[in-house]
């Protein structure tokens, strides 16, 4: 935003009860968030004061799970994956739910307190830029000038599984991603291949969440795995700046479950979806995985 000369005020000096605004927006949607960091926005404060919420979904949209039917009904217990994406406080708050596809809005049916009538279909606003003509001017030429004439592969790295915890454990590893231990081999591979130019990018929670909290990964194996990418002639890592501008700039894609996978699938880019276990995922989302 900085960047950009976009203003904007932090979280600790925004105070709703005091501003009054006519409308919030949401974009993450995680009870836990909103509970124990930002009690200040949590979806039921806010209706106290009668602030509007707007809940405009990031992607996680994509991932079902083998206890929801193909519309989202609930088959067996309610579980973890499930939950976080169609029952939080978020969703159950919302004045306006923002949708990107008809199917989408099926998921909501048995997680709303009312009707569907506040379920919008509007497309993603992140697409946007993706159909601006002068989305050009997004392209990373300092990733060009690395590479050296190469093709450009990004490589996205989720926060990773736990093949110890794959029972249903609300808490810890509950991810359907790779084991950490792939990725690693897979880096060794991709050294090798030096007639192309690997930009790795590495989820932001990964650290706070795979070391620090479900200790899924060590410090010590995860800065030996940033060494080796830094020391890689053909490898760089992604860590700051614009994510949108590594996939207008990428010749082709890595990935695994994410919500990139959705973004990735626009640019018509050959895209390599990685998996050790088969997942099951929304129809829309199928008929766009069945095209990687």
């Amino acid at each position: 935003m900085e960047s950009q000369s976009i203003e904007y005020i932090l979280y600790r000096d925004y105070f709703p009860e005091k501003e009054n605004p006519h409308v919030i927006v949401y974009s993450t949607p995680y009870d836990f968030y909103y509970n124990n960091l930002f009690p200040k926005c949590a979806p039921y404060t806010l209706q106290r004061l009668h602030i509007r919420t707007v809940y405009i979904p990031y992607g996680i949209e994509y991932d079902s799970d083998a206890d929801v039917d193909d519309y989202g009904g609930m088959i067996k217990n309610q579980n973890f994956l499930a939950g976080i994406q169609t029952g939080q406080n978020v969703h159950f708050y919302a004045w306006r739910l923002y949708v990107m596809h008809e199917d989408i809005k099926r998921y909501y049916k048995d997680k709303s307190l009312v009707n569907l009538d506040h379920i919008k279909v509007l497309g993603a606003p992140k697409f946007d830029i993706y159909c601006d003509k002068n989305n050009e001017c997004l392209v990373d030429n300092n990733l060009k000038m690395l590479a050296k004439g190469r093709k450009i592969v990004a490589y996205q790295i989720h926060i990773p599984n736990n093949n110890n915890v794959r029972e249903i454990d609300k808490l810890k590893g509950r991810y359907h991603t790779l084991n950490f231990d792939i990725h690693r081999k897979i880096l060794s591979l991709i050294k090798k291949r030096e007639e192309y130019f690997f930009v790795i990018t590495i989820h932001p929670l990964f650290e706070t969440t795979a070391i620090n909290r479900f200790k899924l990964v060590s410090n010590a194996v995860f800065n030996s795995f940033l060494q080796e990418i830094y020391e890689s002639e053909n490898c760089f890592l992604f860590r700051s700046g614009n994510y949108q501008t590594l996939l207008l700039t990428a010749d082709a894609f890595i990935t695994e479950n994410s919500s990139l996978m959705i973004e990735m699938s626009y640019w018509d880019k050959p895209v390599l979806y990685l998996y050790d276990v088969p997942v099951k995922m929304k129809p829309f989302a199928e008929k766009i995985i069945s095209t990687f």
